[in-house]
């Protein structure tokens, strides 16, 4: 098995499905900013490190008690 590809391991598109949009194009699709502000570019914190989200909403809803 180690030696199932010999001296090179191919690499490359093994599969490319031409008949759907690129997944960066279908996102762009729903969420017009994606180019601009990607997820990775994105801030999360303010200076003082506080979050920009608010999630207590989010939180309030999860809450067992």
């Amino acid at each position: 098995k180690a030696q199932e590809w010999g001296d090179q391991i191919p690499t490359g598109v093994f599969y490319q499905n031409e008949t759907l949009p690129t997944y960066e194009d279908r996102i762009t699709k729903r969420i017009p900013s994606y180019r601009e502000t990607p997820p990775a570019k994105q801030k999360i914190c303010n200076d003082d490190g506080t979050p920009t989200a608010n999630l207590a909403a989010l939180l309030d809803e999860l809450r067992v008690t």
